[in-house]
């Protein structure tokens, strides 16, 4: 399915961790990684869901304390 993607390059702990704190959050957001990067899709989301989105990517990019 063809479309805009949000693609998070290498960060601190690397890919496979951010993903996971992804999806851990509250919400939970599942991404994928490809190509060494962290793939969010927001095709998938409906328009409400867009802040809740967007505010689980800050808090997971966000250094841990």
């Amino acid at each position: 399915m063809p479309g805009p993607v949000v693609a998070i390059g290498p960060h601190g702990s690397g890919a496979e961790a951010l993903a996971a704190r992804l999806r851990l959050g509250d919400p939970p957001l599942v991404a994928r990684i490809a190509g060494g990067r962290v793939v969010v899709d927001p095709r998938t989301l409906g328009e409400d869901e867009l802040d809740a989105a967007a505010a689980a990517l800050r808090a997971a990019l966000a250094p841990e304390r």
